[in-house]
């Protein structure tokens, strides 16, 4: 091999080396820009869950009201939910009009033939929880499912009760809590009944909401990458810039 091509030859090895490490360094930035997926974790009982907020359903009207869908509601602290469903929802108190597992008077907002129930605060919160039963006695299983403000499913948690009219707050319980202050919807349904998975009722719906940042800030879907990220990427931007302006110094 003469000089030349010797030369030549460390001139490409040099150049597939840069390379390889420009695409190394280049999948760790992609890999560190990409915010992380919170996790969502069942909450056992609605005092583990720490809400800081709750709807209350006798705000829109007395049992036997019909709701017609979307319809907004305030919750305790002032803050605007929609809750949305297929066709119209309903107002119903345990014992009157509702003769299920709910603690006495509780009031229910009842599905009213609509499979599931979408409920949307107007900001973005961290958890929530409430009690659902299905309106024929029996064994059944419910869901939450939890969605960020791209509508990318978060997570979800399930759970199973018996319906039998006893009145004893006995009704299962759903909650979850996110790892961020990022749910910005869920969505309540039931998976499984004796019949009609389409007739259900729920109570109040405790949130723990972000008090001191998040609420009244606008929904912006994805969050942004911590700032230790952000300094750790610009170090490596700089990296890269730095190897390849030097390889293309050593370069003939």
């Amino acid at each position: 091999m003469t000089k030349i091509e010797l030369r030549a030859e460390t001139c490409r090895f040099r150049q597939n080396n840069v390379k390889k490490n420009l695409i190394v360094i280049t999948a760790v930035l992609v890999a560190l820009g990409s915010p992380a997926s919170a996790a969502i974790n069942p909450v056992a009982d609605r005092a583990s869950l720490g809400a800081t907020d709750s709807i209350q359903w006798d705000v829109l009207g007395t049992t036997g009201t019909v709701l017609p869908t979307p319809l907004s509601v305030n919750t305790t602290l002032g803050e605007a939910v929609e809750v949305r469903a297929e066709g119209d929802l309903k107002r119903l108190d345990q014992g009157f009009g509702w003769s299920g597992d709910f603690l006495e008077g509780s009031q229910l907002l009842f599905s009213n033939g609509n499979f599931q129930m979408e409920i949307d605060p107007e900001y973005l919160f961290q958890g929530a929880g409430l009690q659902i039963q299905a309106d024929f006695f029996g064994d059944y299983t419910a869901n939450l499912s939890a969605f960020d403000g791209n509508g990318n499913l978060l997570g979800a948690v399930n759970g199973s009760g018996r319906a039998t009219g006893s009145a004893d707050d006995s009704a299962l319980f759903l909650g979850f809590l996110s790892d961020a202050f990022d749910v910005d919807k869920f969505i309540v349904r039931l998976t499984s009944a004796a019949s009609m998975l389409d007739s259900f009722a729920i109570n109040h719906v405790s949130l723990v909401t972000d008090e001191n940042s998040q609420r009244g800030l606008p929904i912006l879907g994805s969050p942004v990458p911590e700032a230790k990220n952000a300094a750790l990427m610009g170090g490596l931007a700089l990296l890269i810039a730095g190897a390849w302006s030097r390889a293309r110094n050593r370069l003939p």
